[in-house]
């Protein structure tokens, strides 16, 4: 291949793993399509080009002293990118020896730190790039480069450096990014939500506890006036929830925009132990969404019996039923239709009894609230 020649990028398959060379990053699995028109002389100006460089920082290449000299890399376009927008340093971030020779071996520093600030189709930088992929080595490197890169904002969502480290759910880099510039903590995005919304939707509770650790505000609400707790509950996240109500263990029946309640949330997206936990921290469960729906209402329109059984199983079962937007028969109606197993655990909370059954006193004792209009 000449030095001039030009690669179309229809022939690079865009589904290939980056090559990795280190053991503390991630692969980059973003699996998009290109367009795959034909290459021949006819079609050549309907595909998108890049020059060798980018073509041997996609495809993972390790670079020679040689092949630097051939391409003359002083005299490359830095800032050309590909039709995902990124340009060849979106793609280094994956390879840190290779971000190291573009970097010590870029002669036109103008056209890098230009490269280093352009954002792809998905808004982010170089620098976003490598912390979301969590190679910490890319990272070093780019903020040894230029440590003012950590306090870029993807273009798209203005996400922070660290909100894409806790994408990356890795905790030594977060950790890393934290160091540089702990203010970065609290910073928000476009939906006003912080690192610690972010965390707290992933499973992996170390990215949450170690926010918390370095100052995590866990009372900032988002544009939906989410606090992290209810993202936690919605995805059913019991030990993020226990984290942040140990923080802010009054802030268990706040509401979001919707009037949704953390316990709310939790059983309208069918996660019991995590509902079973809330109410064992006494969570209201009078609270009415914009629908007038109670977390009991959003349990059997669900058809989660397995939600139905720990509201029944509690103390304040009775309490709970009688609450119900459909009252107390309703709610049996329901039940009888969609789990009549539920409807029968209903109606056996419903018949207590009173002395011993040798005893002539013996009494069996119905509660009839239920089927009062039935």
């Amino acid at each position: 291949m000449s030095e001039n020649q030009r690669i179309p990028m229809a022939e690079i398959k865009e589904n290939e793993e980056l090559v990795t060379g280190h053991g503390n990053e991630v692969k980059d699995k973003s699996h998009r399509k290109v367009s795959q028109k034909n290459s021949s002389a006819s079609s050549a100006s309907d595909v998108s080009f890049v020059n060798p460089l980018m073509n041997a920082v996609r495809r993972g290449k390790s670079f020679k002293a040689s092949f630097l000299e051939k391409i003359k890399l002083d005299e490359m376009d830095m800032i050309e990118t590909d039709n995902l927008q990124r340009n060849v340093f979106h793609y280094a971030v994956s390879k840190p020896d290779t971000l190291r020779k573009l970097l010590e071996n870029a002669e036109t520093k103008t056209s890098v730190q230009e490269a280093l600030n352009q954002a792809d189709e998905e808004g982010e930088t170089p620098i976003h790039r490598a912390a979301v992929i969590a190679n910490i080595e890319s990272l070093e490197m780019l903020h040894e480069y230029d440590n003012s890169l950590i306090k870029l904002k993807t273009t798209m969502g203005k996400r922070s450096v660290l909100h894409s480290a806790v994408k990356g759910r890795a905790v030594v880099v977060v950790k890393f990014v934290l160091s540089k510039d702990p203010d970065l903590v609290n910073t928000v995005d476009s939906m006003l939500q912080s690192p610690l919304h972010y965390a707290a939707s992933l499973k992996q509770s170390n990215v949450l506890e170690c926010l918390i650790s370095k100052g995590g505000d866990t009372t900032i609400m988002d544009a939906n006036d989410q606090l992290a707790l209810h993202i936690a509950a919605s995805k059913g996240l019991k030990n993020n929830v226990t984290l942040l109500l140990r923080e802010n263990p009054d802030f268990i029946n706040v509401i979001d925009k919707s009037l949704r309640s953390s316990l709310l949330l939790s059983a309208q997206n069918n996660f019991p132990t995590t509902v079973a936990y809330l109410l064992s921290k006494n969570a209201d469960c009078a609270i009415q969404d914009k629908l007038e729906l109670t977390a009991f209402d959003w349990a059997i329109s669900s058809d989660s019996p397995e939600v139905v059984q720990v509201f029944l199983d509690n103390k304040v079962w009775k309490e709970v039923v009688s609450g119900s937007h459909h009252g107390p028969e309703g709610c049996l109606k329901l039940m009888i239709e969609t789990m009549p197993e539920m409807a029968k655990k209903l109606l056996d909370k419903c018949e207590t009894t009173e002395g011993s059954k040798e005893s002539r006193d013996f009494q069996v004792i119905y509660d009839f609230f239920c089927l009062e209009e039935i």
